[in-house]
């Protein structure tokens, strides 16, 4: 089977709503589990917030997808094509985009800590500092060499928490993991039906790793953070992309095929989300490849249908465009904002919360991170 050819390379609107789901799920369980004193409200709103918080960790899956959607979609359009990728603009295009903002966030975090003083308080424990973790050097060597999701496996019983700042390393970790393969996987296949197939048995190893979890250990860690646990999620965001470009022609001409495609993913993704509880053991099976499936359907729908490149769904997409400095920042936001949430609503805080983390996201962005990643691309004299 031959390759699609390149697919254009414009924004796809409808992807950064996805991240920006994503997104707004892992804020609000942080938000939920930071322990501040929150007004309660009517009831439905407290209903509302329980589920909107309860399964936030599932917007990590979501964010997989997406993640192996637009990595594929960046190497397929490269001069080599999918399966010729260009190693070194590869890797070096993936360094420059991530380390910037995450060099400053761990040495901001490591001067936080060290110039604190006394008994550590609420904030910085939760945020920054837990004090019963262990601070040794194979943690902090973990960080660069993304290898934190298996230090925090190994240490699960002796401490849960690192402080959100370190413990949302994980995921990058997970990722940096997959695509420092992912590559050599391309080239090793060849071809999309090889490939596909490569894929599949990706997608039912992580199933068959999270279930030996659940029949033998239980750990949440283990069946949730290590690598084998979320490769199935990244390698269906592969495969979206393959299938996408084989199927655009007939789902920009079906447009009905896309709607319902589009709303069954939604669909999916929703009953997920609130019926698959991802702290009992036996759901934490198939919940992440299920919710994984929702988005590939919603995704390969929604794409190709021009209602969702309106501008009118602009506002929306901006904490998604956002959605790596959001990511890493959200935890810092939350630790100056502290001061100033007892006794908000969890609505009006989680809103502070999201804007106030979306600009200094975009502020990241524009002054440090798009700089220093074109500086870095300049240095290599990267195409």
């Amino acid at each position: 089977m031959e390759p699609p050819g390149r697919q254009p390379t414009q924004h796809i609107q409808c992807v950064d709503l996805v991240r920006t789901l994503a997104i707004l799920t892992v804020m609000a369980i942080h938000l939920g589990k930071s322990g501040n004193a929150f007004h309660v409200g009517v009831p439905w709103a407290d209903h509302l917030w329980r589920q909107l918080d309860s399964n936030g960790s599932y917007g990590v899956s979501v964010f997989f997808v997406v993640s192996g959607f637009l990595i594929t979609r960046v190497l397929a359009n490269q001069p080599g094509g999918a399966f010729q990728p260009m190693l070194r603009n590869f890797y070096i295009r993936r360094a420059a985009r991530l380390w910037p903002l995450l060099a400053l966030l761990v040495v901001g975090g490591a001067a936080m800590m060290w110039t604190t003083s006394g008994e550590p308080s609420p904030a910085m424990k939760f945020c920054f500092w837990e004090p019963k973790a262990l601070f040794d050097w194979n943690f902090w060597l973990s960080i660069p060499t993304f290898t934190f999701n298996w230090l925090r496996v190994k240490r699960e019983s002796i401490s849960g928490s690192y402080g959100l700042i370190w413990d949302i390393q994980w995921s990058l970790a997970v990722e940096e993991q997959f695509y420092l393969c992912y590559p050599l996987l391309l080239r090793w296949a060849a071809t999309e039906r090889r490939l596909y197939k490569a894929l599949a048995a990706i997608i039912l190893s992580g199933v068959l790793f999270r279930c030996g979890v659940w029949w033998f250990d239980g750990s949440f860690l283990l069946s949730f953070t290590a690598s084998p646990a979320c490769f199935d999620q990244i390698a269906l965001g592969c495969l979206l992309y393959f299938i996408s470009a084989r199927a655009r022609p007939f789902l920009e001409e079906e447009r009905a095929i896309s709607l319902l495609l589009c709303l069954l993913g939604l669909l999916m993704m929703g009953t997920i989300y609130v019926y698959m509880d991802l702290w009992v053991p036996a759901m934490r099976v198939m919940g992440p490849t299920l919710l994984g499936i929702g988005v590939f359907l919603f995704l390969l729908g929604g794409i190709h249908l021009k209602g969702l490149q309106s501008r009118w769904w602009r506002p929306l997409t901006f904490p998604g465009e956002l959605s790596y400095g959001c990511y890493l920042l959200h935890g810092v936001t939350l630790y100056f904002l502290w001061p100033y949430l007892p006794g908000l609503h969890k609505f009006k805080a989680f809103g502070l919360y999201v804007m106030v983390t979306v600009a200094v996201s975009y502020l990241t962005f524009t002054l440090i991170e798009m700089p220093a990643a074109r500086a870095i691309r300049k240095r290599f004299e990267l195409r």
